[in-house]
């Protein structure tokens, strides 16, 4: 088995640097568990963490702690706060979230460190930029990640493919309207004996954003 290294949190990961799009936005990081056949949740209210190893729990801790700004979706967030095995775990110490929420009601309630939003990808990522943040890491469900896909603006994505095996649930983005997004690999670890898998990959995008 080999160890994960991340990469330090002041650079982006290996093979990739900030180009001209980031000036006006954070680098963006896609960050996933999957099963083998795609699903990231059998439920709309399920957390990934009642069924991911261990291994990935320990990879996604070191990934937020590196990049110290979480974006995701009112769903995802709530999901991983009730469903984690430790009830409404605590969140973690220095770590900025941004989720994003139709309910106006939730964006009056904002305080620090949750900051509750809405507008499109594009608002968001300004709004986080002018607020100092240079890099986050995307957690979001479906549908966030769609948004932020569609934008032409994830920049690279660490998959996690467990071992399991799901016959129904949610993919890791639904309403995805581009086609021009090619993966190259970077690099790929063997997390445990049972063969999870965790794929890094730099996200390369051939056209400007599509009109949505």
């Amino acid at each position: 088995m080999n160890a994960f290294t991340a990469p330090p949190c002041n650079d982006p990961s290996p093979g990739l640097r900030h180009g001209p799009s980031h000036n006006w936005r954070p680098f963006l990081t896609l960050i996933m568990a999957m099963s083998v056949n795609g699903i990231i949740s059998r439920a709309a209210d399920e957390s990934v963490s009642t069924w991911s190893s261990a291994e990935d729990k320990a990879h996604l801790d070191r990934m937020i702690a590196q990049h110290k700004t979480v974006i995701t979706g009112r769903e995802s967030f709530a999901a991983t706060r009730s469903n984690a095995p430790s009830p409404h775990k605590p969140l973690k110490d220095g770590v900025r979230y941004y989720v994003l929420t139709h309910d106006e009601a939730l964006w009056r309630k904002s305080a620090p460190p949750v900051t509750y939003l809405g507008g499109t990808a594009e608002d968001v990522l300004r709004r986080m930029k002018a607020e100092g943040v240079d890099r986050a890491a995307l957690l979001g469900g479906p549908r966030t990640n769609a948004a932020f896909l569609n934008g032409g603006y994830v920049d690279e994505m660490f998959l996690t493919i467990e071992p399991a095996l799901f016959c129904t649930g949610r993919g890791l983005c639904e309403g995805l309207m581009r086609d021009d997004l090619a993966l190259e690999l970077l690099s790929a670890e063997t997390l445990n004996p049972r063969g999870t898998l965790l794929l890094h990959y730099k996200a390369l995008w051939d056209s400007p954003p599509k009109a949505g």
